[in-house]
Order: structure tokens, then sequence, then C-alpha cells
């Protein structure tokens, strides 16, 4: 996901930067705001030209720079919707033609994270057929290597039946980034043991599984099994990351 991050704030510092080599009006408002974007302070920005907009509506140079700063903050949807408004709004020129270049970019976006979560399902799947066809090989050459009046040896349990963790969140949300480090936390412990990822939920390629999972409140945390099926499903952040820690315990613990 980091990746794909990465490209769209790259697409979005693309078309600013194509929009400042034109002629292209700006109040002195708009240039601190401006200024505030070109260093990268995309929430201080957004929230800056958001502030214009309550004094002076239906700017399309605010709305496109709107746009430019959500799409850097992975708000796709609202990136998609800003964009629109511009190119809708804006006459003929610059801003009409940059506000078509980022519904694009957008939209390229979009069918590039669609893909990355139909795979990541397809692995989850597959990694979790893989394991049964394991087990069921392992018992198999056991049961035919036993000698008569020879006790069966017991397989070892396997040591965790969380598998997976889906924590679902915007990556702005207050909660969501006071819990950010026990979510790290968590990450780093069970590296290689258990998957812990973040779904945005912005991200319209979200939606299938927030549909699967039905989920309708976030941030909201899914616990799956190797076999992909819930745990538990719990709405809002644990307290922290041990908190997170002893709640996939807890669960590790659970009689089947």
């Amino acid at each position: 996901m980091r990746n794909y991050k990465t490209s769209l704030t790259l697409l979005s510092a693309s078309l600013c930067l194509g929009l400042f080599a034109l002629p292209v009006h700006a109040s002195p408002e708009d240039d601190a705001a401006i200024q505030l974007y070109k260093q990268g302070k995309y929430g201080p920005a957004l929230a800056a030209f958001e502030a214009i907009d309550k004094r002076t509506p239906r700017k399309p140079l605010t709305h496109y720079y709107i746009a430019l700063c959500c799409q850097s903050l992975n708000q796709v949807a609202r990136a998609t919707a800003e964009y629109k408004w511009v190119a809708d709004n804006s006459p003929k020129g610059t801003l009409k033609a940059a506000a078509l270049k980022g519904l694009d970019s957008v939209s390229r976006y979009k069918q590039g994270r669609e893909q990355q979560v139909a795979a990541s399902a397809a692995n989850t799947e597959a990694a979790a057929a893989a394991d049964t066809a394991k087990t069921a090989a392992a018992g198999e050459k056991t049961a035919s290597g036993t000698k008569p009046g020879e006790k069966t040896p017991t397989a070892k349990p396997d040591e965790s039946k969380v598998k997976k963790v889906l924590a679902f969140s915007t990556s702005y949300d207050r909660t969501w980034l006071a819990f950010e480090p026990g979510f790290n936390q968590a990450k780093e412990k069970y590296n290689g043991k258990i998957a812990i990822s973040q779904v945005d939920t912005d991200d319209e390629a979200s939606n299938a599984l927030k549909e699967k999972y039905k989920l309708s409140s976030f941030p909201a945390f899914v616990y799956l099994d190797g076999a992909g099926n819930v745990l538990k499903t719990e709405s809002g952040c644990p307290g922290d990351g041990d908190a997170f820690i002893n709640e996939i315990e807890n669960l590790n613990k659970k009689k089947k």
C-alpha cells in the first residue's frame, strides 16, 4: 500500500507543477495555502483551502488545490469529486485541463489498487489452501509410516489461531492516529507469523471487503484464522499496543 500512496503523491505533485507553469490567478490567501502544499504539509494546506472555500465559496482554483491535497493524503473518493467539480465548473483552459488530468490520474490509481486488493485476497486464499493440503499430506504420511501397535504421533497444534488482522480506518482518523504506534508494535511482534495490515476505508477498492465483513463504522478490526474465517469483529481501536497484543493472545487461547 505504501508504494501506491507514494505514487499517488507523486502524481498530484506533477499535476501541481504543471499548474505552476501556467497563468492561473491566485489571491494572497491562496498563495499562503499553496506554499503549505508545496512544502508537503498536505493536512494544513487542506485545512487552509477549506477555510478559504468557506469565506469565498465556489472558486475553481481553491477546489483544485483541495483535490490535490486529498490526492496526496490518499483521500481518493473526495479527490475524484473535487476534480470533477472543477472540470464541470471551470471554463475551457488551464484549470479545466488540469482537473481532467487529475481525474485520469486518480482513475488509474484506483484501478491499480483494485488489482492489488484482488491479488492480495487471492494470495490469502491460496495460502490457506496450501496450509490445509500440507496438513492433510502430513497426516497421511504419519499414518502410513506407523507400525502395528504403535501410537500415531500427535501433530503439534498451531501456536496461533489468528493468522490475519485487518484494521479498517482512514489514515487521518484521530482515533487511528493515536493508536498507530500500538498497531506498529503488534506488527513488529508478529512479523512473519500473523499478517496485520491497515485497509484505507477512503479507498473504493476497500468496498468489497467492507461489504464482506458487514462493516459500517470505523475504525474496525477483523481477526481471521488461516482459512479466512472470522474469529472476531471489533469496532474502535484497542487502547494501545499491549491491549491489541492481548486481544490476539486471548483469541489464540480460546477453545475451538
